[in-house]
This record gives structure tokens, C-alpha cells and sequence, in this order.
């Protein structure tokens, strides 16, 4: 009998209820940029070995392509670099937003994944410096998301 409880009350959830939510994005994006530019003392200012720009860490041709307007002169791309150290969490945004409608099932694993590698990549293998990294943020960004459900709980009770 209880488990047919159990199954009425299985059958009568919606299906929505079981399938992962997609990630907060500007959550995540906060997580990812604050993990890229983590030790840099002035993080704004941080330039990675691969050329990427600020505290997002953002290649310049990405932030070309996700930040909406084309490098077509050379004061378009110095406004672009600009806002690369300035303001670079829109065009981070947009990359894990592009990354997220890409993947079928997206979670911050391979959101960051996405995000760290290009759209691009290849399939993450297990111990890689890219399937680390993406493990890293997932923890953080599920650490952050606690952190955040924390004063919702204390205030429900």
C-alpha cells in the first residue's frame, strides 16, 4: 500500500519538478570571475598568459565575437578592450549564456567548461587542467548557491 502512495505521488509530480533547473548565470558568472582573477591584487588589471583581459579573464577576439559590436576600427576595439577591464561581466554573461543554450542538459560544470575552453573544445577528459577547472567553479558555484538559500531558509522558519 505505501508504495503505491509512494507512486501516486510520484506519478503526480510534474515532470518539470525532476529536471535540473538551469544555473543562475549571473551567479555563476560572479563565481567564474571571481575564481579567474583569485590572488591578483588588482584583478581588473590582471592579464592571463593566453592574452586574456581583466577580472573575467576574457580573450579579446571572444569578447569581439559575444560583446556585440565588431572590431571593424581601431577605436572600436580600444573601447572594446576598455570595457574588458572596466566592465567585462556583460560580455562574461553573455559567453556563459551563449555556452548554456548550447548544451542540452547545462549545469555550471559544463557551462564552465564552455566557458574556459570555447564553444569549440573537445570533450573534457577526466583529470585535464579544462575538466579541473570546471569541477572547481561547479563547487564554488554550488557552494555560493547554498551560501544564498542560507537567509531564505532563516527567514521561512
Amino acid at each position: 500500500m505505501i508504495r503505491l502512495l509512494l507512486l501516486a505521488a510520484l506519478l503526480a509530480t510534474p515532470a518539470l519538478a525532476w529536471a535540473p533547473t538551469q544555473p543562475d548565470l549571473a551567479l555563476l558568472r560572479e563565481v567564474t570571475c571571481k575564481h579567474e582573477t583569485r590572488g591578483e591584487t588588482i584583478p581588473n588589471a590582471a592579464l592571463g598568459s593566453g592574452g586574456e583581459i581583466g577580472r573575467c579573464q576574457i580573450k579579446p577576439l571572444s569578447a569581439v565575437r559575444y560583446g556585440g559590436q565588431s572590431a571593424n576600427t581601431e577605436l572600436v576595439l580600444i573601447q572594446l578592450l576598455v570595457a574588458l577591464v572596466l566592465r567585462p561581466e556583460p560580455i562574461a554573461e553573455e559567453i556563459l549564456r551563449y555556452c548554456a543554450a548550447r548544451i542540452k542538459i547545462p549545469t555550471a560544470f559544463k557551462i564552465a567548461a564552455c566557458y574556459n575552453g570555447g564553444p569549440n573544445a573537445t570533450r573534457l577528459l577526466p583529470g585535464s587542467d579544462r575538466y579541473l577547472y570546471a569541477k572547481q567553479i561547479a563547487a564554488d558555484y554550488a557552494a555560493a548557491r547554498l551560501k544564498q538559500r542560507a537567509p531564505e531558509k532563516k527567514n521561512n522558519e
